[in-house]
């Protein structure tokens, strides 16, 4: 028999609904008796309730904030190795949650609950494992606030600002900027990580860092409403000074599909860069004699050419497109265990290899154009992710 008490006393004629988990009396298995009495009526009145075994797994926990449990936490329990969806959960007004699984690794993240108020909390994600032997996983979740902003950065959003050593808000419906120092006529990006409200994730967002004007060394990114994430955030950028080159481009080649932004040296003001007799676009002045122009798709090799306001062009020298970059594994562990290849002609001897907004911590050159590149643990990517590969 199994014996149940309510935490409180509950008015007569008042639906209560019991939820039996957890039970660990395998004599428990099959009809037991239930019996309800009240303050009014001591008379128990019985009834029957049927309990089945179960074979699976269990993760469970507790999610807490600054010592206190965090009631309506959302809860995401994803198979470690990536493979099968992710189950989706919310803890009780206890910051409580228990979920049945099959045996297997999982990343279990807890996040603030969602609301008009952002929280000052940002979600954890912690390892857990479950087998035939040990079937019930804890995974306690003490949430943290997010490192502060860089030296030097501010970060706002609907009204809200932030500066160095503070922790940045976002709003889900409002955009946000993000402003830092750097070396003059360089470029960069931000990597803002913010805590999906409805699941529980962290996602990260990756923004162009643009400067304000050219040589000014003050840069800034535009986050979009980064809906439904709301609340504690962090920031961390990455700003490339500009490269020192003594010929006439910085680079002499970019993929097919063009958007290669490349630095031209040319005297005097000029109108146009063209690309075999396609103009480049974005043209801008960033030094004298020095412009940045990106370039448009095409194939091949073709003539660049500088189009002075009042004089004939004059030839700037050859521009190599390059084929797609190839990848010869295009999944791994869920550990980061293993590697892949990649075939990338033109990105220099030291390219960066994004996954999603996560940076492989080892690319070796095989030889030309080829790279062998570690994988990223799947708990340090977004849920859906990507490979891009940045030039050096």
């Amino acid at each position: 028999m199994i014996s149940l008490a309510l935490p409180q006393p509950v008015p007569a004629l008042t639906p209560v609904v019991i939820d039996v988990t957890g039970v660990r009396n395998g004599s428990s298995i099959g009809t037991n008796t239930l019996r309800v009495t009240t303050s009014s009526d001591p008379v128990p009145a019985a009834g029957t309730l049927q309990l089945t075994a179960f074979t699976g797994a269990v993760v469970t926990g507790t999610v807490t904030y600054q010592g206190l449990p965090v009631r309506d936490s959302p809860i995401l329990i994803c198979s470690s190795d990536g493979a099968g969806s992710c189950l989706s959960d919310v803890a009780d007004s206890n910051g409580l949650f228990y979920d049945p699984v099959d045996f297997g690794a999982y990343t279990v993240t807890a996040g603030p609950a969602g609301g008009s108020s952002p929280s000052s909390a940002q979600a954890v994600s912690v390892e857990v494992t479950t087998t035939k032997a040990a079937p019930v996983a804890t995974a306690d979740v003490t949430l943290t606030q997010p490192t502060g902003l860089p030296a030097g950065s501010t970060f706002s959003s609907d009204g809200s600002t932030s500066t160095s050593g503070g922790v940045p808000l976002v709003f889900w419906g409002a955009p946000s900027t993000f402003t830092t120092s750097g070396p003059p006529n360089g470029i960069g990006f931000v990597v803002i990580t913010s805590t999906n409200t409805q699941t529980g994730a962290l996602v990260r967002t990756v923004v162009l860092l643009s400067e304000t004007s050219p040589g000014s060394g003050t840069y800034t990114a535009t986050i979009p409403p980064l809906y439904p994430s709301h609340g504690a955030a962090s920031a961390e950028y990455i700003i490339f000074p500009a490269p020192d080159f003594t010929g006439p481009t910085d680079l002499s080649g970019g993929p097919a599909k063009g958007g290669t932004s490349v630095l031209v040296r040319v005297p005097g003001k000029v109108t146009a860069i063209k690309f075999g007799s396609v103009p480049g676009s974005n043209l801008q002045q960033v030094d004298t004699g020095l412009y940045a122009v990106d370039a448009p798709p095409g194939t091949g090799t073709v003539d660049m050419t500088a189009v002075p306001v009042s004089a004939p062009p004059e030839d700037v020298g050859p521009w190599q497109y390059f084929p797609p970059p190839t990848v010869s594994k295009t999944s791994g562990p869920g550990d980061g265990t293993g590697t892949t290849t990649i075939t990338a002609p033109g990105v220099g001897t030291s390219p960066m290899v994004f996954f999603g907004p996560s940076i492989s911590k080892s690319v070796t050159p095989d030889g030309p154009d080829t790279y062998t590149v570690s994988f990223r643990p799947a708990a340090a990517l977004s849920p859906s992710w990507s490979s891009c590969l940045a030039r050096e």
